[in-house]
């Protein structure tokens, strides 16, 4: 869950920011993928679950002026080695719920399938 990130200047070189950080614990990544909504899934609303702590997230276009983020939502979840449940909110009004999905993982989520895709294996934090 160590993020890293790219920023452009005006007049500069961009510049590619890495997160050095020591490992502080399992996390998740998701890839939300619109059927009914948009294709990108802009405005879905993910709540995960785990280990006694709950964390919510909204997946966005940009956040700032001429801005663009990576079309994934990442969550830390510290000592937690699974998600205990995971709702999805997707634009169109579809609501999921999923359960038991290990950390450490890329996770693809399909609106509408009761199914989630692991795009990357579970690796260690």
């Amino acid at each position: 869950g160590r993020e890293d990130f790219a920023v452009s200047h005006i007049g500069a070189p961009a510049a590619l920011v890495t997160n050095a950080s020591a490992s502080s614990g399992h996390s998740v990544s998701l890839v939300c993928h619109g059927t009914e909504s948009s294709r990108d899934a802009i405005g879905t609303i993910v709540r995960v679950t785990a280990g006694g702590r709950t964390w919510e997230r909204q997946l966005t276009a940009g956040d700032g002026y001429q801005a663009s983020n990576q079309r994934s939502l990442v969550f830390g979840l510290g000592d937690a080695a699974m998600i205990d449940t995971l709702n999805v909110r997707w634009p169109a009004g579809i609501r999921q719920t999923f359960h038991n999905i290990p950390s450490g993982a890329e996770i693809l989520l399909v609106e509408g399938r009761a199914a989630l895709f692991l795009c990357a294996d579970p690796v260690a934090p």
